[in-house]
C-alpha cells in the first residue's frame, strides 16, 4: 500500500533534512519505507527507524529533533589506525 502524504512531513534523515512524500508499507515482514525529497531534487527511500518528524515549532516545543550520532563516545583504550599514513 502506498499512501501520499498530504500535508508533507519535514523529517530528519541520517543524510540530513528532508521532505517526505510517500509512505509505503509492504506488509507485516517489512518495517514501513518513507520516500523523501532532499534538496535538488534527490529521491531517497528510509526505513521508518531512519525518519525523525519534526515538532511543530508553533507546539512551544520547538525543533526538538537530534541529529543521528554514529558514535557518541569513543570507547576507553581505542586506537586510531594509521597505517594507511605509512603506505
Amino acid at each position: 500500500m502506498i499512501i501520499q502524504l498530504n500535508p508533507t512531513i519535514d523529517v530528519l534523515t541520517p543524510f540530513g533534512d528532508a521532505t517526505a512524500l510517500f509512505m509505503i508499507d509492504y506488509g507485516l515482514d517489512v518495517n514501513q519505507v518513507f520516500l523523501c525529497r532532499f534538496k535538488g531534487g534527490i529521491l531517497r527511500n528510509f526505513y521508518m527507524e531512519q525518519v525523525r518528524p519534526y515538532n511543530n515549532p508553533m507546539n512551544e516545543s520547538g525543533w526538538d529533533v537530534e541529529p543521528f550520532d554514529t558514535v557518541k563516545k569513543i570507547p576507553a583504550g581505542a586506537k586510531r589506525n594509521t597505517d594507511f599514513l605509512k603506505k
